[in-house]
Parts: C-alpha cells; structure tokens; sequence
C-alpha cells in the first residue's frame, strides 16, 4: 500500500469546508475554491465530500479537476 500523499508540504493553515448537498450550490462552490490561486497562496483548503460529484461540477464548469483525493 502506498503512503498518503502529503496535504502540507509548507506552513500554510489548513481550511476544512463540507461539500453539503450535492444538489446544492456546495459543489460548485467547492470547485471555485480549489481553482483560486489568491487562496491557495494563503492555505490548504481540504474539502469533504464526493469526489465524483466535484469533478462532474468541475467539468460543467469548463474546469479541470486535479486536487489530490484521499
């Protein structure tokens, strides 16, 4: 079995947020987060929820989904 990959791999706070209802706007919301610089420059955001559900908003979107899943 292979290591968990590394969430922090500097001093950054790390931010935990919930996807909610996958129905909802969380999703989405969720996606917006990980694809914004200006706050990947400040923190790790880690978010909780299904990762098939981010990647399908990510590609409606337009957007590529590569945030690491654990």
């Amino acid at each position: 079995r292979s290591p968990m990959p590394s969430l922090q791999t500097t001093n950054k706070p790390r931010i935990a947020v919930t996807m909610g209802d996958p129905a909802g706007v969380g999703p989405e919301l969720c996606v917006r987060l990980l694809q914004n610089a200006e706050i990947a420059a400040e923190l790790t955001p880690i978010i909780f929820g299904d990762a098939a559900v981010l990647e399908r908003v990510a590609k409606q979107l337009g957007w590529s989904f590569s945030a690491p899943i654990i």
